[in-house]
């Protein structure tokens, strides 16, 4: 090749269209999860690569198992130019800690990245080499990967004339397990906040607890009668549709019912339980028209709400998280000896109900006519429905 052609090639330099991408190195034993990105509803939210593949690439999103290993490959385009790549390497995949977002959704790092990935092994040769990268963190993290690798390419018939390094990123989400429903796939938009909230646990007890907390402590809970705060739609006793879309919008804000599905979204979106949502009784049962049983409660405190202040309030019913009859709940912790208290993991019947009730009050036209005691079994409490109800999750905008 002569000198002109050189530098001929260097001024034409083409703009290639590949990509690397992240995958489990075993297909059968996948530790990377399927994410969806949590802005429309259908095939189309789901988090892709430029070539349809729904894996984790450059410059894109991707979700994995932690403590587990990831393959990396690269992979060519449909332009032209990327028929000159005839080999590549990979320098090092360093992770950096994402601490937010800005206002034009670019990710923010920390100034140092808290660790390298080793390279475990490599497989094959040029285009079609493949490497073997870990193992992740042993705990739940969000992180931005720093990819650098270098792209050798030659033009047709000629010796090779060029290789460049190349610096490229992607957001990465490590949890615990696969998430579940309903988040599965999990949304980008909750992985943020659950892997934000939840970084460097590796357990699921640990990080059922830390996202209790974190949510009561970081959202807006608005107490009765507050209903135009409400996010749910279609209630029956089998379950509800949150419009997830429209919760996150803005400061986290809602009532209990919303506080309680937002919480199963942000376990299951780890991968912790399959937490579920209850209700205290069926919906016959609850105040409506003057009508119908109502909770007095003792002395409770909403999440982030300075209005209404702590204090007892009246309840159409109660509605919460669950695993099993273990009770979760971050719209609002009670007072109890002078100290505030969250139900984190509380026995539904011997703790949860016996601290959230003073009693139990019918109504008819208006008017009370019985009072029950919290441990009277003649009293309304029927969970309902017995194993919960998974919320469905939409990012619909709200009717």
């Amino acid at each position: 090749m002569t000198l002109s052609a050189v530098a001929l090639f260097l001024l034409v330099r083409p703009v290639f269209a590949y990509e690397f991408h992240f995958d489990s190195p075993d297909p059968n034993n996948p530790n990377r999860y399927n994410i969806r990105w949590g802005k429309q509803e259908g095939d189309a939210d789901l988090v892709k690569c430029k070539h349809g593949q729904t894996v984790g690439y450059s410059l894109g999103v991707a979700c994995f198992k932690k403590a587990t290993n990831i393959k990396m490959s690269l992979v060519l385009g449909d332009d032209p130019s990327d028929a000159y790549i005839i080999d590549w390497g990979l320098i090092h995949v360093n992770l950096y800690r994402v601490v937010g977002i800005d206002d034009k959704e670019n990710l923010v790092r920390e100034d140092q990245p808290f660790m390298s990935l080793n390279i475990v092994s490599s497989e094959g040769e040029g285009v079609g080499k493949t490497y073997i990268l870990g193992p992740l963190p042993d705990y739940i993290e969000w992180c931005d990967a720093d990819i650098l690798a270098v792209l050798v390419y030659q033009f047709p018939d000629e010796p090779p004339v060029g290789a460049d390094t190349l610096g490229e990123r992607m957001e990465m989400f490590i949890v615990l397990d696969a998430p579940k429903p309903p988040m599965d796939p999990a949304w980008v938009s909750v992985l943020r906040i659950s892997c934000r909230w939840a970084r460097g646990i590796a357990t699921a007890e640990a990080a059922v607890e830390v996202l209790t907390r974190s949510l009561y402590q970081n959202g807006i809970c608005y107490g009765p009668p507050s209903r135009d705060k409400l996010y749910i739609r279609n209630s029956t006793d089998e379950g509800e549709t949150f419009y997830l879309k429209e919760f996150l919008k803005g400061e986290i804000a809602g009532l209990a019912n919303d506080f309680a599905n937002f919480l199963v979204c942000l376990v299951t979106s780890v991968g912790a339980y399959e937490m579920k949502v209850q209700r205290s009784y069926p919906f016959a049962e609850s105040f409506k028209d003057g009508n119908g049983w109502r909770i007095f409660s003792r002395e409770i405190d909403f999440a982030g709400a300075l209005d209404p202040p702590p204090g007892r309030y009246d309840f159409d019913f109660a509605q919460f998280a669950i695993v099993g009859s273990k009770v979760w709940e971050s719209g609002f912790a009670f007072i109890l000896g002078g100290r505030t208290i969250l139900a984190v993991g509380a026995d539904r019947e011997e703790h949860y109900k016996i601290a959230l009730v003073f009693e139990f009050q019918r109504y008819q036209n208006g008017q009370i006519v019985e009072r029950r005691d919290p441990r009277d079994p003649a009293g309304p409490w029927n969970p309902t429905p017995a194993g919960g109800f998974t919320p469905r999750v939409t990012a619909a905008d709200l009717p």
